[in-house]
């Protein structure tokens, strides 16, 4: 089984219904709740989600959907040396640069899922948009 690290801007894609992206997004984690691949995310994505999303539906709600979210990932944690690797990281952006050392954690992570496949040139794992998955 395929295992991929999911980036902050696809789980956003899936639950704030966005246009254009949801569907691709949703498809990633229906194949997850099939069994057919396994999703790995940042520690730091649930509070940039959290604070996006309840912005949009409310507290409530987004603590709803990150509780739903936590049935179909596994969550990769921020360290010291998750931070120190990000600061002298080739990334432009800083809370990629988070993610991709957070999935740098895990081994058995085959590829990375996110729209923006340029924010993460420097990575040595391969990515993926989410409907190449």
């Amino acid at each position: 089984m395929k295992h991929f690290f999911v980036d902050t801007n696809v789980i956003l894609d899936m639950l704030a219904d966005r246009e254009g992206y949801a569907d691709a997004a949703s498809a990633v984690f229906d194949a997850a709740g099939r069994g057919e691949i396994k999703l790995s995310v940042c520690a730091l994505s649930y509070s940039n989600i959290f604070y996006i999303l309840r912005k949009c539906i409310g507290s409530n709600q987004a603590v709803a959907s990150l509780r739903e979210l936590s049935r179909f990932v596994s969550i990769l944690s921020v360290d010291d040396a998750v931070i120190r690797n990000s600061l002298y990281s080739d990334f432009t952006d800083y809370e990629d640069a988070i993610q991709y050392y957070s999935a740098c954690q895990d081994s058995t992570i085959d590829g990375i899922i996110t729209r923006n496949g340029k924010d993460f040139s420097p990575s040595e794992i391969p990515v993926f948009a989410p409907w190449e998955v």
